[in-house]
This record gives C-alpha cells, structure tokens and sequence, in this order.
C-alpha cells in the first residue's frame, strides 16, 4: 500500500508512514497504560515506573525482530501450555 502512495506522490507517502507510525504507537501505548494500571493497583507512582518499565522492554523487544518474537512465545507457549488449559 504505501508503494502506491509513494508513486502519487511523496508528501502523500510521509503522511501516511506518520499515520501508520502513530496508530502502533497509539496502540500499543494503551495496552501498555492497561497492563500498568492493572499491575499498579492504584498507585500511581508505581504505575508510572511499570509503564515505563514496559514501554522500554517493548521498545527493546522490537530490535529483536517480528519472526524472532513470535518464534520465542511460541516456544514457551508449547513449554507451558499445560497451564493454560484445563
């Protein structure tokens, strides 16, 4: 998609790469925000030092590759997957 836009035209093309970036970004700052406000219980000191905690895990996570991710949940998935099933 964003090869056609960059073929219009250009400033269409880093418009849309902001729009892109921003939606992941929106999106996973709020299921960090979540994650933290559940964790924090309240406190929101300690909810601020989670969410930071798990913005820079995330953010380091991120160099590590998709493929390379998923290949690691998947293996402690199969490694734990007697819990999540009853």
């Amino acid at each position: 998609m964003f090869s056609v836009i960059h073929r219009i035209h250009l400033a269409l093309a880093l418009i849309y790469a902001i729009t892109i970036f921003a939606l992941v970004f929106n999106t996973a700052f709020s299921l960090y925000y979540a994650t933290a406000r559940r964790f924090s219980k309240g406190d929101t000191k300690r909810m601020r030092m989670i969410l930071i905690t798990l913005m820079a895990v995330g953010y380091l996570c991120s160099f590590g590759g998709f493929k390379a991710i998923i290949k690691y949940y998947v293996s402690c998935f199969r490694l734990f997957r007697h819990c999540f099933y009853y």
